[in-house]
């Protein structure tokens, strides 16, 4: 019997067997992974080429990352190079639209791994962060320039003064007028 077979006769045994620690529930009730299965053996026993079986097994994990992590729920952070190359390019582009899309892109992972791993190395989300380095510099601009409030809106990547004044007030507690006067009077 050949591995791909074998692997067919293991699928069906444990899917119709009791579920054991070793195997995620996913894998085993997942119909897309299940048909997958049953078509390979059905193209093993006609004699299939073994570039069938390749080109599925790498199906079946990229659909087991995207439901599942991976089969085990884990998610690793991002290596340290990446995240520094990330928060880099947050930093530089924080005046901007920065999308996911761009933030996974730098990391060189998929969108739906970037977002779980960046909060698995840094305990926020990815919009939280940013969000965060935008109003540390909002507070820096308040207190520390005589520029107006719009301007450091825009530098700070909000397209409004009203959005900006509404992130400020939620993050300090206060409007942008009011932490300016604030840091003046001390």
């Amino acid at each position: 019997m050949g591995w791909l077979a074998a692997a067919g006769h293991e699928f069906h045994h444990r899917r119709s067997g009791p579920i054991t620690s070793g195997y995620s529930r996913l894998c085993l009730e997942d119909a897309l992974i299940h048909s997958t299965a049953l078509a390979l053996l059905n193209q093993a026993a006609s004699g299939a080429p073994e570039l069938y079986a390749e080109a599925a097994a790498a199906f079946l994990a990229a659909h087991l990352v995207a439901c599942d992590g991976g089969g085990s729920g884990v998610v690793t952070p991002l290596a340290a190079r990446r995240m520094e190359q990330v928060i880099d390019y947050m930093r530089t582009h924080i005046g901007e639209a920065v999308r996911l899309a761009d933030l996974a892109s730098v990391a060189g992972v998929s969108l739906f791994y970037f977002s779980r791993a960046f909060k698995a190395a840094t305990g926020t989300p990815p919009v939280a962060y940013l969000t965060s380095m935008r109003m540390r510099l909002a507070q820096e601009l308040l207190t520390g320039s005589e520029l107006s409030i719009s301007q450091i809106a825009s530098r700070c990547g909000y397209l409004s003064t009203s959005s900006f004044s509404s992130a400020v007030q939620k993050r300090f507690g206060a409007s942008p007028l009011a932490l300016r006067g604030r840091s003046r009077r001390q």
